[in-house]
Parts: structure tokens; C-alpha cells; sequence
């Protein structure tokens, strides 16, 4: 396939022209030309390579519209090490009045979630999705659960699993933008 001969190209760039198509090897060559030293092993930076970074830019721009940022962009090795980063920078500063810092997490959810807050020191705040509802999230149950925690944690952020592993429910639009404004109030 086109992105196994790219890697293997950027592996190795030494594979003769023509051992695969001329874009394999030209996207292999732009892809290089973005690595220090050519070599796919060298430091990066660590949102990402700044092509590939415009790459995704370039397909959020077309597909959505707006104005989108390549400062809002981090690329990462898939979605448990984007997690795993995210958590780790939002629990490293010190806790309001030193409390633990706290992560509002859905239950259900997908256990990485738990295991990484738990690994941080953090504590996890569990919010129950409404089962009986289609698994749906009702902010004022959410209110409640972080208004309980506040008395032995930092709130810090709040996972919303969309759509949710395990339940496979799907936030309506309108509930993920209540989400946004509860998270920001």
C-alpha cells in the first residue's frame, strides 16, 4: 500500500527510484527534507512535524471551514498516548490549597482513563451516563458529583467519550455545546 512503500522509503531512503511509484518517493522526499538530518529517527518536534502538522491544517481548513491554528495542532501515536499526555500536563501544577487534582470521568468508560489518573496521584470523579436515557450525560447530575468532589480535590478537566466506549451513545450537538460552556463555567 502507498503508506507501507512511504515508510519504507523513509526507513530507508537509499531504495532505488523506481522500486515504487514516483509519488511514493516524492512524499518520502518531503516528508525527510521536514526531518533533521533526513532521518525519520532524529528529534522532532513534539506537536509533531511542522509538514505534517499543515497537512492536517490544510484537510481541517477544506473539510470544515474556519480558521484553524497549526498551534492547535498536536499530532500523536494514537489516542491512548494523546490521552496519556494531555492528563499528565493538566496534573503536573500544584493543586488549589495542595488538594489532589481530580479528573471528572464517565461510568461507564474506557478503563485507560481510570489507570492513568490513578498512575498521576490524581483522583477520579465519576459521573454515571443516564443508562435509561441512551446512555446520555445530564450536566446537572455532573454538577452535583463535582460539586461533592470540590471538598477533597482540584477539578482540573472533564473526559467526554464521544461517542462512548463502551456504550456507543453519541452527544447531540446541542449537549456537547452545553458541555463546552459547563466546563468553561
Amino acid at each position: 500500500t502507498f503508506v507501507r512503500q512511504v515508510l519504507a522509503v523513509c526507513m530507508y531512503p537509499q531504495i532505488p527510484k523506481g522500486t515504487f511509484p514516483a509519488d511514493v518517493h516524492d512524499r518520502a522526499d518531503k516528508i525527510l527534507s521536514n526531518c533533521a538530518g533526513r532521518s525519520i529517527g532524529s528529534s522532532s518536534a513534539s506537536a509533531g512535524l511542522p509538514l505534517l502538522r499543515q497537512d492536517v491544517l490544510n484537510y481541517l481548513q477544506t473539510r470544515d471551514g474556519g480558521d484553524v491554528s497549526i498551534d492547535n495542532i498536536f499530532l500523536c501515536a494514537g489516542a491512548s498516548s494523546g490521552i496519556r499526555v494531555i492528563l499528565q500536563m493538566l496534573m503536573e501544577r500544584p493543586g488549589y490549597g495542595h488538594q489532589t487534582p481530580g479528573v471528572l470521568v464517565p461510568i461507564p468508560q474506557y478503563p485507560l482513563y481510570s489507570a492513568t489518573i490513578t498512575e498521576y496521584g490524581a483522583q477520579r470523579i465519576g459521573y454515571y451516563l443516564d443508562e435509561d436515557n441512551g446512555w446520555a450525560l445530564d450536566l446537572k447530575a455532573v454538577k452535583k458529583d463535582l460539586d461533592r468532589a470540590r471538598s477533597y480535590t482540584d477539578p482540573r478537566c472533564m473526559v467526554v467519550i464521544n461517542p462512548g466506549n463502551p456504550t456507543g451513545q453519541v452527544l447531540s450537538k446541542e449537549n456537547m455545546e452545553e458541555v463546552i460552556v459547563f466546563c468553561y463555567d
